[in-house]
């Protein structure tokens, strides 16, 4: 366990975790872009996805940008948007009652009490929304920005050496992905790996699902350490 006084180590360990978290939003926040080609690329990337066990194709390297971005903008719209029968990237489908995941064994909705969840507490923590994900706040795209900007924060914190602003930001972390995150991401990353063609994806769902989970646990490792 990291000592909450190394302030130092603990804002290297947050600054890794917001480049992994930075990472994801280009993956799943909207359809694939070069700057997201470019980011494959890129040793940081590359090493990311290895610790994790999954390499980048050879073709990311040989093949033109134009072709490759071609086909992940079509698995992308393919796997997340439809037309026809698609994996939704929205939690409220997954939570709730009448979600996937829920006690009714639904179908689940969008829109739904999980959205509402997300939006309060975007406000309460003081950050605004963009209805840049298709209206919806509950996307997986937004909650993972939201993660960014938390951790984004919990450096600065450390980096000044404010020890109970940086616990405070961990102790938001540790809500959300307890409330949020954990209860429906590894269903929907199982629902990817089944579906997708390009390896890239089976991946990143794979990585995503246990980065989660670990970042989780984690956090609340760092926390009972904030609490000593």
């Amino acid at each position: 366990m990291v000592d909450v006084r190394d302030h130092e180590k603990l804002a290297e360990l947050a600054q890794q975790r917001n480049t992994i978290y930075g990472l994801l939003v280009l993956v799943y926040a909207k359809e694939p872009t070069l700057e997201l080609l470019k980011k494959i690329k890129e040793p940081e990337f590359t090493q990311a996805l290895a610790e994790f066990g999954v390499e980048v194709e050879e073709e990311f390297f040989y093949r033109s940008e134009h072709e490759l971005l071609e086909d992940m903008v079509v698995e992308y719209t393919r796997l997340f948007i439809g037309p026809g029968k698609h994996i939704s990237p929205h939690e409220s489908v997954y939570v709730g009652p009448y979600g996937t995941c829920g006690s009714e064994g639904g179908k689940g909705l969008l829109y739904g009490e999980a959205t509402v969840q997300v939006q309060r507490l975007m406000a309460e923590w003081g950050y605004g929304y963009s209805a840049d994900f298709r209206g919806i706040p509950d996307h997986i795209g937004i909650e993972l920005q939201l993660m960014f900007l938390l951790t984004a924060r919990e450096q600065e914190a450390w980096r000044s050496g404010d020890t109970g602003a940086a616990c405070g930001f961990l102790e938001k972390e540790r809500r959300f992905l307890a409330e949020h995150l954990v209860r429906w991401v590894p269903t929907f990353c199982g629902l990817v790996e089944k579906e997708a063609k390009l390896a890239f994806y089976r991946g990143m769902v794979r990585i995503t699902r246990e980065f989660i989970l670990s970042d989780h646990d984690d956090v609340v490792e760092l926390l009972a350490n904030c609490q000593r």
